[in-house]
């Protein structure tokens, strides 16, 4: 392969990535999507055994006997508002729905809203034939079959695109040697990402396309079996086919979004680097198209790559890639040197010998920004403890977490600045304070402000000055100073009573009622509590249990 300084290596480590990410599409292809058609084709089975039902085991009936058996649906029978609601349970039901984009959501809601008005239109004309009627409910089927593919590829895509653009600000860091601060993208820059497409035709608008196109080519295919007297085993087999042409493009299409986000990312990632040029790199065998052939080995300016110009995927199936380019070592030295003096930013050495997965935990963590002192190894390991306290932590405190920093280092600090969006941790923080601590992180964006409030209103009832202690605790640098707290058989512990105030007077409102704008540590410790002992915290304390959990999951 090549030493790590060659660029022979460097092309068969890009090359690797890609094979990676073509296999995990496969893999994607192979254990979900296929999944989603054998469904629907059992399903549309079903309606067409339905269908069969009003016709004699006779064969090769004629057209005039075929119209007449399919003509006498009972209309009076037929519950119209049922197939629509039918159709929008399933819709409000769709398990991943809720992380979808907005207005990848508002195109699933419009499908279906047309749906409902071909059904209220048969409704309003009064009579529909029994081949019309089995047709609506196989564009209902057909309809659920393309909003899971809706969830399922946008899922894939947005992992793909994250595995990319890391993977590819790793090899292109320790390609040059030195790497620096770089941004890492939160929800909506994803997004943007995965739907922005150059030719403004997004996987979503292409997965509808299919399921219309895939809906009349369904519905004539049924027509002329009929017509022709086909059996049913020989009308499944029809259809058994038509549903592997529908399958076959859809395959066609996460091959094809899957290399386009990829190297959408390696490009992000390209830039995020200060690399100006790539050079293009197609998979040379019997299978390479003449368009890759001709632009393998060429170069380009990153600031000009065009998908399907010069940049892949160059056409459906693409599989070419591409490499960070430099002129010569003098040039990546000189480039690496200008990265040093012009951006502004940590900067840090990526040796030869660094693996991606320590890499990835030290600068390329997903979850939070970490700043941390000390060498390397050092603050691997510690970045791997924050890790695993975070892990099992809901989808919507590591969202929130994306934008929040975690810095380590310093001996007396164990804090959250609102300010700053940063989470101070000492260098022995425990799981527990690490907890309490992300709980200050997330209260502001993921609690309802006035329910919280109400809970400590009920909880503090009837509770005056003279239930006010004053002990000795940490002023959060490490310094111990005098606080007042609250001692409260309906807290968790006297520290989910703590009150911010100078004196006990200020303590409470002009009511004399205790002031809970001021109980600045009830959430954190409610956090911890309930990732710690969720059990225990549901049965002893139900409404603060519920409140949390109707937040954060």
């Amino acid at each position: 392969m090549g030493s790590k300084n060659s660029q022979e290596y460097w092309k068969k480590r890009f090359e690797k990535d890609k094979a990676g990410q073509v296999n995990r599409t496969e893999d994607y292809i192979r254990k979900k999507q296929q999944a989603y058609y054998q469904k629907a084709e059992e399903e549309i089975r079903r309606e067409i055994e339905k269908l069969y039902q009003r016709f004699s085991d006779e064969e090769n009936i004629t057209l005039a006997q075929a119209k007449e058996k399919i003509r006498g649906a009972d209309f009076k029978k037929i519950d119209f508002h049922a197939m629509v609601q039918e159709s929008l349970k399933l819709f409000r039901e769709l398990k991943g729905k809720d992380q979808l984009p907005g207005d990848v959501v508002a195109r699933m809601e419009q499908q279906h809203m047309d749906l409902e008005k071909k059904i209220n239109l048969y409704a309003r004309r009064g009579e529909i034939s029994y081949l019309e009627l089995k047709c609506l409910d196989i564009d209902r089927i057909l309809l659920g079959l393309y909003d899971r593919n809706q969830v399922g590829i946008y899922d894939h895509l947005k992992s793909e695109w994250e595995d990319a653009y890391y993977r590819q600000i790793f090899n292109t860091q320790q390609h040059i040697g030195f790497g620096k601060d770089f941004i890492r993208p939160n929800e909506k820059a994803v997004r943007r990402a995965v739907l922005n497409r150059y030719d403004k035709k997004d996987y979503s608008k292409r997965l509808y396309a299919h399921c219309h196109t895939f809906s009349q080519d369904f519905r004539e295919n049924l027509t002329i079996g009929l017509i022709r007297g086909e059996n049913l085993d020989k009308m499944a087999g029809r259809i058994h086919k038509r549903m592997g042409v529908a399958q076959s493009a859809a395959k066609r299409l996460v091959r094809t979004e899957t290399a386009y986000v990829f190297e959408q990312a390696t490009m992000e990632a390209y830039r995020q680097c200060g690399i100006e040029w790539y050079e293009f790199l197609a998979t040379l065998d019997n299978k390479t198209t003449p368009q890759c052939q001709r632009l393998d080995g060429k170069h380009f300016k990153v600031e000009d790559a065009r998908p399907g110009e010069n940049c892949p995927p160059m056409h459906p199936n693409c599989r070419s890639t591409t490499v960070c380019w430099f002129s010569g070592e003098e040039e990546k030295k000189a480039r690496t040197q200008r990265i040093a003096k012009d951006e502004n930013g940590h900067y840090y050495q990526v040796s030869a010998g660094l693996t991606y997965k320590q890499w990835e935990a030290a600068y390329g963590m997903r979850e939070f920004r970490y700043q941390g002192e000390g060498n390397l190894g050092d603050t691997i390991k510690r970045v791997v403890n924050i890790q695993k306290i975070v892990l099992p932590m809901s989808r919507k405190v590591k969202n929130v977490l994306k934008d929040v920093t975690i810095r380590q280092g310093n001996k007396n600090a164990n804090r959250y600045s609102p300010s700053s969006k940063t989470i101070y941790f000492n260098t022995n923080a425990t799981k527990d304070i690490m907890e309490h601590e992300i709980g200050h992180a997330i209260e502001e964006t993921l609690f309802d402000a006035e329910k919280v409030r109400s809970l400590k209103q009920k909880l503090t009832q009837g509770l005056t000055v003279k239930d006010i202690r004053k002990v000795k605790g940490d002023d959060g640098t490490g310094r111990e100073q005098d606080i007042f707290v609250l001692k409260n058989a309906e807290l968790i512990d006297i520290y989910q009573g703590r009150i911010y105030a100078e004196s006990k007077e200020e303590c409470v409102d002009a009511q004399g009622n205790i002031d809970v704008d001021k109980m600045g540590e009830f959430i954190s410790v409610a956090y911890r509590y309930y990732m710690d002992y969720p059990g225990i915290m549901q049965i002893r304390f139900p409404e603060m249990y519920q409140l949390v959990k109707e937040s954060v999951e």
